[in-house]
């Protein structure tokens, strides 16, 4: 599981004739979609792998009317961060497609 997490946490998706992912069990795969989506993201929190993001707040509303809402992450830090958030949202296709959930990143200001 941790080989395959390792694989799509970069650039492929996971699919069914992959070799690894091919053998594992359903609720594997299930662990293992998730986990590089999520995995996907943290990359690109360092993109330059400089360290420079401090905090990620995430939030998200649920309501019922209006269907699922985006996934919000405000990302503060030192220094320019817009390569890393630019890197967050190239980065959230895998999760959008596991999740069924788009990712925003908006302003430390506007995520209260």
């Amino acid at each position: 599981m941790v080989s395959c997490i390792a694989r799509y946490h970069r650039k492929k998706f996971p699919h069914p004739s992959h070799v690894g992912y091919q053998e594992l069990l359903e609720p594997d795969r299930k662990v293992v979609d998730k986990l590089s989506a999520i995995l996907r993201l943290a990359d690109g929190l360092d993109r330059e792998h400089r360290q420079l993001v401090k905090t990620v707040k995430l939030t998200h509303k649920a309501s019922v009317t209006e269907g699922v809402s985006p996934l919000r992450l405000s990302i503060e830090g030192e220094g320019d961060l817009l390569l890393d958030r630019w890197s967050v949202k190239l980065k959230s296709d895998l999760f959008q497609h596991v999740f069924a959930r788009n990712v925003e990143i908006v302003d430390p200001e506007s995520a209260a």
